[in-house]
């Protein structure tokens, strides 16, 4: 009995091209700022269900832009609580 084949996707770091990261980076922050302050923190959660179904769709590079988007939404929403980020 033969093994069905390992899905072997991630969710890798997305390659920009000739994009910088930090420009990349800003523009992931801008959208996560529109997108948090016009759903709030539902978008966050919103947001990581959209990479999740990106991913198991086939679609790595996408699920990775879009929980760093995510993730700065996060980021902007602790801000806005006060609460710190550490560096681990």
């Amino acid at each position: 009995m033969a093994c069905e084949p390992r899905d072997t996707r991630s969710i890798a770091t997305p390659k920009h091209g000739g994009r910088s990261w930090s420009m990349t980076r800003s523009l992931s922050e801008k959208l996560a700022l529109s997108i948090f302050a016009r759903d709030g923190i539902s978008a966050i959660w919103q947001l990581h269900l959209a990479a999740a179904d990106a991913h198991r769709t086939g679609h790595p590079i996408a699920a990775a832009s879009i929980v760093e988007i995510a993730d700065a939404a996060e980021d902007a929403w602790l801000r806005a609580e006060g609460v710190r980020e550490f560096a681990v």
